[in-house]
């Protein structure tokens, strides 16, 4: 009686039933609680999530389809059916109870239960016809739930570009994503024959590289506005302003993703720590035999539950981080690209070929893995602090010998860190030189095998690769001896805090033992991964700091050339007016000076010359990749060119011929 005066419904639920009975042995529900907080439960979650993803729904192309009007699944009708059908058990169980009031007195919680059914689906009243209207409800509940696992295809499929099959996980339902059923069809093929590239899906269209890349371009285009280069009288450029920030960049433009997987991280780390505290209650109910039993099962089915709860989240947490580091990489190997076509010819000197080669390689490879982990930057020291708080709890301060272990390897760590950082760099730069030397070897192979000098220029790159090699050694050894360090650092810590509990004259029983060995097996995957984060960590930001130097290039002026002819010189495709080029604006002396050519549409011509005397600048002018000190260049619609040095996509004869294109 007490606990329903607590909660404020004595009287809203009798003559019923009491809100609570703590009487009996096992927990049977009462009446009162079934109609008032359980049922209140699904209502509440249904309208919560609904805030979340009905705005998502809202926004999904098939709210406004593209081509044709929407149509209606056999699924859909059938979910529509199913729903129509569990509006009439609530209200003929609603008709009945007003029935009731007018006849007898009946409590008042009768009259928003059928409502509240409505929403909940899952009561249980007295008399036969509630419990009629009950079973209907549920049965049609269940019906409606499996439906789910199927999607609802209510309008026609769009077109697309590629012969590949779409991505399911698009249209995958909700129990199909958290479970990851849509890919059982791709696991399958895999398991019955060796999957191909035909046997890919299509990749949804905000993975696609276009898309991803525009979007980064966008946010690096905002941050590259905070800074301006003010050219001075003397020849030096000045930077006003901030230094653009391509974390920032990144983040604004693919943190959304990172920043849920951020918050499933979160949710997973506190059920974590509910195994423990569960474990020790099932070890406390095991010691009281005054406990009654259905205690011991419920911790049990608590168990269970917590562990699969956080499997579902978990996974889903590193499905999120996966596809962040995907798109991640995918925008930076696009920029990287884009800015190597519109360089200038001062940018082109400090980048090198093998340069631009590791920035897509290694450098855009390094965030995709360092997106995997890098929530352990917070999540770490979090979990070791509530690890700490409940060791405490449990085994007072002889946990301070356990956190001492800990404070210890902090300068361990520290300086495996500063030393993994040089030798990255030194690194980096060695193998920015072999490939630079391997790239300028292929490009010569035809002088260096005229001239027999092979041996001399293996030396060479063994030369620089052994180098390479030894800087790798210096890293790896650095990193062994970190993870060796803090792998071990979970075993001293609990070796430390249970020595010092015991030798301090406490008795160490079950309860304290298993229940501290499970917050310690807790510890050991934050510990362990802790390092390893702070090392990838060092290695991106390396990576980001070529980046954005690379990005921050100057880049060829796209006023160079007007493609627009003026009305004076209608009737020709090609205007030089009085040009004058150079290929550096550093450079004193101009390559091409006071310039004046011009080209009628549909004439053929040809620029004949001794070697070096212009014709390859010439050509380079019209094209907009030379420095145009002063004049115009006017060039009538787009334009073909066929460059001197032959090159080969990696495709087919055919695909290097046509270009993909099949018209023809």
């Amino acid at each position: 009686m007490a606990a329903s005066q607590i909660f404020g419904v004595r009287h809203f639920c009798q003559p019923l039933s009491p809100f609570w009975n703590a009487t009996v042995p096992w927990p049977d529900f009462t009446l009162c609680f079934q109609d008032t907080f359980m049922l209140t439960i699904p209502p509440t979650l249904l309208i919560l999530a609904s805030l979340l993803y009905v705005p998502v729904l809202i926004r999904r192309p098939e709210f406004q389809p593209k081509s044709g009007a929407k149509v209606a699944s056999s699924l859909h009708k059938f979910k529509m059916l199913f729903s129509i059908l569990a509006i009439f058990p609530p209200m003929v169980d609603l008709i009945h109870t007003i029935s009731d009031i007018q006849a007898i007195p009946t409590p008042g919680v009768h009259i928003i239960t059928p409502a509240l059914t409505w929403l909940g689906m899952n009561e249980i009243p007295e008399g036969l016809l509630r419990f009629i209207t009950t079973i209907m409800v549920f049965a049609i509940s269940v019906l409606t739930f499996v439906q789910t696992i199927w999607v609802d295809r209510s309008s026609p499929r769009e077109q697309h570009d590629t012969d590949r099959p779409p991505n399911p996980e698009s249209e995958a339902s909700f129990i199909s994503q958290i479970s990851f059923w849509w890919m059982s069809r791709m696991m399958i093929k895999g398991f019955k024959n060796p999957l191909t590239d035909k046997d890919l899906w299509d990749l949804n269209d905000y993975d696609k590289s276009d898309v991803l890349g525009k979007k980064f371009s966008r946010e690096w285009q905002k941050e590259m506005q905070k800074s301006k280069k003010i050219a001075s009288d003397d020849g030096v450029t000045i930077v006003e302003g901030k230094e653009p920030s391509l974390a920032l960049a990144l983040a604004r433009a693919y943190g959304g993703t990172f920043l849920f997987a951020g918050f499933l991280k979160l949710l997973q780390d506190m059920l974590v720590f509910v195994s423990p505290q569960l474990l020790r209650q099932l070890i406390a109910f095991t010691a009281d035999k005054s406990i009654p039993l259905w205690t011991g099962f419920a911790y049990t089915f608590l168990l269970f539950g917590s562990a699969l709860l956080q499997s579902f989240i978990l996974q889903q947490y590193f499905h999120r981080n996966l596809v962040t580091g995907m798109r991640i990489r995918s925008g930076i190997i696009w920029a990287v690209y884009r800015k190597a076509m519109v360089l200038s010819n001062s940018a082109r000197k400090k980048s090198t070929v093998g340069e631009i080669v590791n920035l897509m390689s290694v450098d855009a490879q390094r965030f995709m893995e360092l997106m995997t982990f890098l929530h352990i930057i917070w999540s770490a020291p979090f979990q070791i602090a509530v690890s700490m708080y409940f060791l405490w709890d449990i085994l007072g301060p002889s946990v301070l010998a356990g956190l001492a272990v800990l404070i210890l390897m902090i300068p361990i760590n520290a300086y495996v860190s500063m030393k993994a950082r040089v030798f990255q760099v030194k690194q980096m730069k060695l193998t920015d030189e072999r490939i630079k030397t391997m790239n300028e070897i292929l490009n010569g192979v035809k002088v260096l095998k005229l001239y027999a000098w092979e041996k001399s220029f293996v030396a060479k790159v063994l030369s620089i690769r052994s180098n390479e090699l030894k800087q790798l050694l210096y890293s790896s050894l650095l990193n062994a001896v970190g993870m060796f360090a803090w792998g071990n650092a979970p075993y001293l810590v609990a070796l430390a805090t249970f020595s010092t509990y015991v030798l301090s004259g406490n008795e160490l029983n079950a309860e304290k033992a298993f229940v501290g060995l499970s917050l310690f097996n807790i510890l050991r995957f934050p510990i362990g991964m802790l390092p390893a984060v702070i090392s990838s960590i060092i290695q991106a930001s390396v990576s980001l700091k070529r980046l954005s130097n690379f990005l921050k290039n100057e880049e060829l002026d796209k006023s160079n050339v007007e493609h627009n002819i003026p009305p004076k010189y209608e009737g020709n495709s090609v205007v030089v007016e009085d040009g004058t080029f150079q290929w550096d604006k550093e450079d004193k002396k101009a390559t091409l000076s006071k310039l004046n050519i011009k080209v009628k549409t549909g004439s053929l011509v040809a620029i004949v010359g001794h070697v070096g005397s212009g014709k390859s600048s010439l050509l380079s002018a019209l094209l907009g990749e030379m420095e145009k000190m002063d004049g115009n260049v006017y060039i009538k619609g787009s334009v073909a060119y066929v460059p001197q040095q032959a090159w080969m996509k990696n495709a087919s004869l055919e695909d290097n011929i046509l270009f993909g294109n099949d018209q023809f």
